[in-house]
């Protein structure tokens, strides 16, 4: 990312390792007056505090949070500052990510998947909420975007966060805790089709333990390591059977009843979504005793809920993958490619790549007029 040459951009990098020494002799290489560096304390901050000393940290008018294996393209600067000349009053975007694994010996097979698409669509906050806490058109999590993480949003709206709550972000589940607190608080958001981030992903990462059993009762742990407590003895997690061992969708489930609870928040309906998309997080596991042991975990939470009311969606059903063949090629808005192409041994040349292969972010049509707006499956039903 320093080797852009944007004037416009601030790099806040906060060491959060319990040895300080190889990222402190890096730093100490690096003169660029676009660096803040937060190293180290005496012990690792939690994610909480460690975010929190980045944001505070941060001067610019709009922030993006990315982690240490990922990549961010400094020309969003520009992009946002386009942006604003049509809508002033806009307060976050979100954008499609590439998802990259990192070179290692449990390298999946996947193909990396970069979008065609360039289009930038209005996202109307009623939307967005339906999306993330009614569950509408999940997938394993809902998928709303618009937390911090992988996403840009406004100062105004982070002040406004900060003076509601007196700090930005309170849940372990940082980036859904914020997600959740700027669309309650925001008001103009918008989605991008085209990626300008790169989430990385490697055996160290939280992404990493999904559909993964003991990889998943690994971050378990270290997650309340982390926090410095057990998150599922929460007095706001306590009523809520799905635990945040249960999966990655129970986890998710209990981030947004901690909010529901603990600032009396109600959206009404979504129970049938989120049992759906535990089956889908069941089905997520591939290998048979994984399944049938995460199964049974979500059954007891599903069955204890509510008197089991919605025990009737839940029907996951096994699928070792075998199935399944990743291909390399072209669709009508995408390229699939192996990972193993020469210059993507980085998740910022994978990027380079990707960005050879589509429209440059400074090429982005927007236009005062005529932006579509983000609608949701149950919308196209309703219209059919």
């Amino acid at each position: 990312m320093l080797e852009s040459q944007r004037t416009d951009v601030e790099f806040v990098f906060a060491d959060n390792s319990d040895d300080a020494s190889i990222i402190n002799d890096y730093m100490a290489s690096i003169s660029d007056p676009r660096v803040v560096f937060l190293p180290s304390t005496d012990k690792p901050l939690s994610m909480v505090d460690n975010w929190e000393r980045m944001v505070a940290a941060s001067s610019g008018e709009w922030v993006t949070v990315v982690g240490d294996d990922d990549y961010a393209d400094p020309e969003i600067a520009g992009f946002l500052t386009r942006l604003q000349e049509f809508r002033p009053d806009v307060d976050g975007i979100t954008w499609s990510i590439l998802h990259y694994y990192w070179p290692s010996d449990e390298r999946p097979t996947n193909v990396a998947c970069v979008d065609f698409r360039d289009n930038v669509l209005s996202a109307p906050r009623d939307l967005l909420i339906a999306r993330m806490f009614g569950w509408e058109d999940a997938g394993l999590v809902p998928t709303s975007g618009m937390s911090i993480y992988h996403s840009a949003m406004h100062r105004r709206l982070l002040d406004k966060i900060k003076a509601t709550y007196g700090r930005q972000f309170e849940h372990p589940i940082v980036d859904y805790d914020s997600a959740i607190k700027n669309m309650i608080h925001g008001k103009t958001f918008f989605v991008v089709a085209r990626p300008m981030t790169v989430m990385g992903s490697c055996p160290a990462s939280n992404s990493y333990s999904i559909g993964r059993l003991e990889d998943m009762k690994k971050m378990v742990r270290l997650f309340n390591e982390d926090s410095g407590r057990d998150i599922d003895l929460d007095p706001e997690a306590a009523a809520f059977p799905f635990k945040f061992a249960t999966g990655l969708t129970a986890t998710i489930g209990q981030v947004l009843h901690w909010y529901r609870t603990k600032y009396k928040f109600s959206h009404g309906g979504w129970e049938k979504n989120f049992v759906e998309a535990c089956q889908r997080n069941v089905e997520s596991f591939r290998d048979r005793e994984a399944f049938d042991l995460v199964k049974e975990s979500y059954q007891r939470a599903v069955d204890s809920w509510q008197g089991g009311r919605f025990s009737k969606y839940f029907k996951p059903q096994y699928n070792d993958g075998s199935k399944g063949v990743s291909m390399t090629g072209f669709s009508d808005t995408a390229i699939y490619m192996d990972y193993d192409v020469p210059g993507m041994e980085t998740a910022a040349g994978f990027y380079r790549l990707a960005g050879d292969l589509i429209l440059p972010v400074d090429a982005i049509p927007i236009r005062a007029s005529g932006m579509g707006e983000l609608i949701s499956t149950k919308s196209l039903k309703k219209k059919s």
